[in-house]
């Protein structure tokens, strides 16, 4: 399975793993990165407290994260879009 796929214009799926700093030159928005995190599935597991369920939903820095595929113990795989703007 690759890092990241585009799936349309500004959508990709990515894996829980893929590095944030990654993540921000594929969307061109920057996620502010902690020093206890630096994956995508750091980030989700950070604001949510725990894995979060299949379907979950984020909206984190003019980006929208949902969860695609998770197991109790980490977050697989992560539909990223540019948020619309208001």
């Amino acid at each position: 399975t690759p890092a990241w796929q585009a799936t349309g214009p500004g959508e990709w799926v990515v894996r829980g793993s893929l590095a944030l700093d990654r993540l921000a030159r594929l969307t061109g928005r920057q996620l502010r990165a902690a020093a206890d995190y630096t994956s995508v599935a750091g980030l989700l597991l950070e604001r949510a407290g725990r894995v979060p369920a299949v379907g979950a939903r984020f909206d984190l820095d003019g980006l929208e994260l949902e969860v695609l595929e998770a197991t109790t113990r980490r977050i697989e795989r992560v539909r990223v879009r540019l948020a619309r703007p208001a």
